[in-house]
C-alpha cells in the first residue's frame, strides 16, 4: 500500500512539473489579463500555431524604457544581458541610447538573428513596435512566418510593464509541425529572461 501511494505521489509531482514546464513555454511574468488582452500585431497572424507572452516590470517610467526597447536588434543595440554575462561572453550590447537606432519607421527592414529579416509592421511611438519575419528574398511579401510585438505600458510614475508577444504560423511542411508548441517556448523563455535582466540594469543605471 505504501509503495502504491509513493508511486502515485511521484506521478503527481511529475505531472505538476510537466504542467509547469508547458505553462512556462507559453507565458511568464504576466497577469492573466495581460496574457489574453489584444496587442498590436495580433491581426497579422489571426490563428497562430504558437503564441508566447513574456513580461517584466521595470523600475523606470515608460518614456525611459521605450528608447531602449526601440533600439533592440541585430546590427542595432544588440540583445541586452546582465553586465557580468556580457563581460563573460565578450558580446556587449549598447550601453546607452543610440540616436541612429531610434530612426525606425513602418516598412523598414532590419536583420534578424535567424538569418532572415524583420519588417516593421506597426510603430506606435512610445508604446509599441511590431515586427514581421521574412526570408530576405521575400522582403516584399506579406506572408510572415511570425510576428514579434514589443509593448511598453506605464504602471505608475516610476514603473512600467514591458511585454513581448511572439506569434508563429504553423509550418506548412517539415518535422517542425510535430514539435509540441511549449518546447520552442522554453528556449524563448531562456533568452527573454536574460534580456529582461539586462534591460533592468540599463534603465536602473541610466
Amino acid at each position: 500500500m505504501h509503495r502504491i501511494l509513493w508511486i502515485i505521489g511521484v506521478l503527481v509531482v511529475l505531472l505538476l512539473a510537466l504542467w509547469g514546464l508547458m505553462s512556462l513555454g507559453t507565458h511568464s511574468g504576466l497577469s492573466h489579463a495581460n496574457i489574453v488582452r489584444t496587442l498590436p500585431g495580433d491581426e497579422v497572424i489571426a490563428d497562430p500555431w504558437i503564441r508566447i507572452d513574456r513580461g517584466a516590470t521595470l523600475a523606470a517610467p515608460a518614456e525611459v524604457v521605450w528608447p531602449w526597447v526601440k533600439q533592440l536588434g541585430k546590427d542595432r543595440a544588440g540583445w541586452y544581458a546582465p553586465m557580468w554575462l556580457e563581460n563573460l561572453l565578450r558580446l556587449h550590447s549598447a550601453a546607452s541610447i543610440v540616436p541612429a537606432y531610434q530612426d525606425l519607421s513602418v516598412g523598414q527592414v532590419v536583420p534578424d538573428w535567424g538569418g532572415g529579416v524583420l519588417k516593421v509592421l506597426t510603430l506606435d511611438e512610445g508604446h509599441a513596435v511590431v515586427y514581421g519575419s521574412l526570408r530576405p528574398e521575400n522582403a516584399s511579401s506579406s506572408d510572415y512566418a511570425f510576428t514579434w510585438a514589443l509593448v511598453v505600458d506605464p504602471i505608475d510614475a516610476s514603473h512600467s510593464l514591458f511585454q513581448l508577444r511572439l506569434s508563429l504560423k504553423k509550418p506548412a511542411q517539415g518535422m517542425a509541425r510535430f514539435i509540441p508548441p511549449s518546447l520552442p517556448g522554453l528556449i524563448d523563455y531562456a533568452t527573454d529572461v536574460v534580456m529582461f535582466a539586462g534591460l533592468k540594469e540599463k534603465v536602473k543605471t541610466r
